[in-house]
């Protein structure tokens, strides 16, 4: 049985490998997880993305992760 935290812990074991490369390239990912996640706001995603996040992952319903969006796209035009 896969634990609770698969997901986060195959993503931390992606980003240590990609660090370790990424010293050559002056590269560094991290990652953030927000727990519990009842719902993230766009307020909350815009601010990210302005602290200059690149990529942002949401476990979410379809309608919710399109709702995000369409509000990131008008936050940010």
């Amino acid at each position: 049985m896969p634990a609770a935290d698969d997901a986060v812990a195959g993503a931390q074991l992606a980003i240590n490998d990609n660090n370790t490369t990424g010293r050559f390239l002056k590269q560094e990912f991290s990652l953030e997880v927000i727990k519990p996640l009842p719902m993230i706001s766009c307020a909350e995603v815009d601010a990210r993305v302005r602290q200059g996040v690149s990529f942002i992952v949401i476990d979410a319903n379809p309608p919710t992760v399109l709702a995000l969006a369409d509000q990131l796209r008008i936050a940010t035009s």
